[in-house]
């Protein structure tokens, strides 16, 4: 026989749930006008490894991505920074390195979701200038599994530390005689 106990349950607190922040990221392939950049409120670019003056040959962001490449001491490390206008869209670019795997371009994308979400945007565009399609389209989705990954808080299920008499009772919990 089942028995059935008079106590209620507890109910499960929300703050273990996951929390659902949506981040719209809209992956430009081509160029990214002024324009398009009104309707977001961060972009991140990624360039190839070895620029070439058709990298950035049409590129409406072209003068703002020189500026930050020209003030960097480190190139090839992540440059962020605010497009002109009244909007103050930031913007973020990266370096991803030529034939990177698929762990580099993740790490990289991780990288530069981390520095867009610093100012909480709600929408972020992705522009990716490499030359080869299937390292663009590779890159973008990184960047979104990226997204994606930021956007929801996994529970945490850690307890607090455990203080130095409570750990001198060894793993078998009490002191032995």
């Amino acid at each position: 026989m089942i028995g059935v106990s008079p106590n209620t349950v507890k109910k499960m607190s929300s703050s273990l749930l996951p929390k659902n922040n949506r981040i719209r990221v809209a992956v430009v392939d081509g160029n990214l006008t002024r324009a398009e950049c009104t309707g977001l409120e961060h972009v991140i670019v990624v360039l190839p490894q070895r620029i070439t003056a058709q990298t950035l040959q049409g590129v409406s962001l072209a003068a703002t991505i020189k500026a930050l490449r020209s003030r960097a001491r480190d190139r090839s490390g992540i440059l962020h920074g605010t497009l002109p206008g009244r909007q103050a869209t930031g913007i973020t670019v990266g370096t991803a390195r030529d034939g990177a795997d698929t762990f580099a371009r993740l790490t990289l994308a991780r990288q530069l979701i981390d520095d867009a979400l610093r100012g909480n945007p709600a929408s972020i565009g992705v522009l990716s200038l490499e030359k080869d399609p299937a390292a663009r389209s590779a890159t973008a989705a990184a960047i979104g599994a990226a997204a994606l990954a930021r956007g929801v808080d996994l529970p945490s299920f850690k307890t607090g530390r455990r203080t130095a008499a409570a750990g001198a009772a060894g793993p078998g919990g009490g002191a032995r005689s």
